[in-house]
Order: C-alpha cells, then sequence, then structure tokens
C-alpha cells in the first residue's frame, strides 16, 4: 500500500503535493511530467538545497573532548533555529572552545 502511495503513477497524482514535494524519484518525476512540479517553485528550490548540502560531517580524532563535542551541537543548534548568524556562531564556537582548551592544559 504505501509503495502503491509512494510510487506508482495512480499513488502520487492522489497524493499530488499534498504532504510537501516528494522524496520518491519515481514520484518527481511523475509530478513534474504532469505539471504539478515547476522548477520556479520555492519549495523545489529549498528541497534541491537541502538536498545538496553535505549529509556527513567529517569529525577529527582529536575532537574527542566531550566538552568541545557538547559546544559544536549547541553551536548548530544556534545556527538551526536562528539564534545567530554562521558567522556569529563561528566566533562564539572558538571562544568557547578556546576557554575549554586552556582550562584542559592547566
Amino acid at each position: 500500500m504505501i509503495n502503491f502511495l509512494l510510487n506508482s503513477k495512480e499513488g502520487v497524482d492522489i497524493l499530488g503535493l499534498e504532504r510537501g514535494v516528494p522524496l520518491s524519484k519515481a514520484a518527481v518525476t511523475y509530478l513534474t511530467e504532469d505539471g504539478v512540479i515547476k522548477a520556479d517553485d520555492p519549495a523545489v528550490s529549498g528541497l534541491k538545497l537541502a538536498q545538496s548540502l553535505p549529509t556527513a560531517l567529517p569529525v577529527s580524532p582529536y575532537f574527542d573532548d566531550p566538552q568541545i563535542v557538547a559546544q559544536f551541537g549547541t553551536t548548530l543548534q544556534y545556527i538551526d533555529y536562528g539564534k545567530k548568524s554562521v558567522e556569529e556562531a563561528a566566533e562564539d564556537f572558538q571562544r568557547q572552545t578556546d576557554r575549554i582548551l586552556r582550562r584542559a592544559m592547566r
């Protein structure tokens, strides 16, 4: 049933864009051919932008300090929730991690 709704032409026609732009390549193909999905649609542009972002963050073996890992997560949340710009978050991350490292090296 799920495969029918997400990947078959009939199921995709029924759902359309009710739940946003589908992630199924088959569904996107069907809806694009039918003219339901247009390249200039902001939702499509946003999805393409999100899909172009890196999906894995390489982590240095030197990045094991739990306080630094926690600070990294906090910094990402500030960016994700729009509380800080990337530049502000980067400056804050550097300041906080320098403080953590200074305390660790005492």
